[in-house]
């Protein structure tokens, strides 16, 4: 594992150390989907980018800081699949579509959260599937 994945994989498990999956922590996400980018083919800044996907949302953190603690291509991939004010869901998608390594995050974000809850309400099966095929997967 490079430097930068470690860093990143510290950074988000310390930013998410608080939050909850269902019964366990919220930090297992995030692994998986920096495990399924790396399987993928994602290079070491998608992996990175992988394991902070959700921490300007759900833990406060800044892409300024991102840029400060990694670099602007991880900052960059992480903002390209982080929801930004007033916008849908189905509009991230649509962006996260048009970016390289966006895509390949998010595609591997929702993959990973239908795999794990099976209780999904109808609306965000829907939503999922419909992400899917914004994203080719």
């Amino acid at each position: 594992m490079s430097n930068l994945i470690e860093r990143a994989a510290a950074f988000a498990t310390d930013a998410h150390r608080s939050q909850k999956w269902a019964s366990e922590p919220y930090i297992v996400h995030p692994k998986r989907v920096a495990e399924a980018v790396a399987a993928y083919g994602g290079d070491d800044t998608a992996v990175a980018a992988a394991w902070l996907h959700d921490v300007v949302e759900d833990c406060g953190v800044s892409l300024e800081e991102l840029c400060v603690f990694f670099n602007d291509d991880v900052a960059d991939a992480v903002d390209s699949v982080t929801r930004r004010y007033g916008e849908t869901y189905a509009e991230l998608v649509k962006r996260s579509a048009l970016h390289s390594r966006g895509r390949v995050i998010k595609l591997m974000d929702v993959r990973d959260k239908m795999s794990v809850d099976h209780h999904f309400r109808p609306s965000l099966r829907k939503r999922y599937g419909r992400a899917l095929l914004i994203l080719g997967g």
